[in-house]
């Protein structure tokens, strides 16, 4: 089963997001925070990780950019998901290693595919 950690500090989104992966077949960790989220990351991993990025404590640009650091997690499939839909903060959000990058508030059948994406690309030998 996939282990998806989600970083997300707003308390009904996490819910929100939480209770659509489980229907999907995903076991799902959760964290308040990107502080939370790096030391469940690296106390006991996960499959793939979706991160906020407006986030107390380290936000989801630290996060990722800690995550692509470490070579456990080089190559750990990361979609931000944000409000933060600007251009610049995208950019930024790939420039830090995200793998997708999408904007709030989003689509659930979307979200749900471009997941299923990032976690076939990762898949490929």
């Amino acid at each position: 089963m996939t282990r998806v950690l989600i970083a997300e500090d707003d308390e009904i989104m996490r819910a929100m997001l939480k209770a659509m992966l489980e229907a999907d077949g995903y076991a799902v960790l959760e964290a308040g925070d990107g502080l939370q989220a790096w030391e469940i990351l690296d106390k006991q991993g996960a499959d793939l990780l979706v991160s906020d990025v407006n986030m107390p404590g380290m936000d989801g640009f630290a996060l990722v950019r800690k995550a692509r650091g470490d070579r456990r997690f080089k190559k750990i499939p990361i979609i931000m998901l944000t409000i933060r839909g600007e251009a610049e903060s995208q950019v930024k959000g790939y420039n830090v290693g995200a793998d997708e990058y999408i904007p709030k508030p989003f689509e659930v059948a979307v979200f749900m595919s471009r997941l299923k994406a990032v976690e076939r690309r990762a898949a490929k030998p």
